[in-house]
């Protein structure tokens, strides 16, 4: 389920990229603009909306915990909607001890696949990190 604000800022962010490429097209449509540099603009706001976001969670006594980082599991969760709908659920492994640190970041393999899809399609990177003793 969505939450209230994470809904309203993605729908925004929706309701933008429609209106910029609607833009856009008005004026391939009225000769004011060329095929080549349409593509390049709408390439390079598809890109901007989509930046490299992290968010970072710890969990249990992670951050006192003493030791190397290391990646314990990885995992991706697709979106489909311009990433208001999930396509399944991600199960990644957490420690045993519950300590650990959860990442999700949008990498450059995220942006590929939400540019390739015009953004109807998206991942996420989920990352738990752990210590070793």
């Amino acid at each position: 389920m969505l939450t209230t604000t994470r809904g309203v800022v993605l729908y925004s962010i929706l309701i933008y990229k429609v209106f910029i490429v609607y833009l856009l097209y008005l004026s391939i449509k009225y000769n004011n603009i060329h095929m080549k540099t349409f593509y390049t603009l709408l390439i390079s706001v598809l890109f901007i909306l989509s930046s490299c976001m992290t968010t970072s969670t710890t969990v249990g006594d992670y951050k006192e915990d003493s030791g190397k980082q290391y990646t314990y599991a990885k995992g991706k969760q697709f979106w489909i909607g311009f990433g208001l709908f999930p396509i399944g659920r991600t199960d990644v492994q957490t420690p045993t001890d519950g300590s650990c640190e959860v990442m999700s970041k949008f990498t450059f393999g995220d942006f590929l696949i939400s540019g390739i899809t015009g953004g109807i399609v998206s991942s996420r990177t989920i990352i738990v990190k752990d210590k070793k003793n």
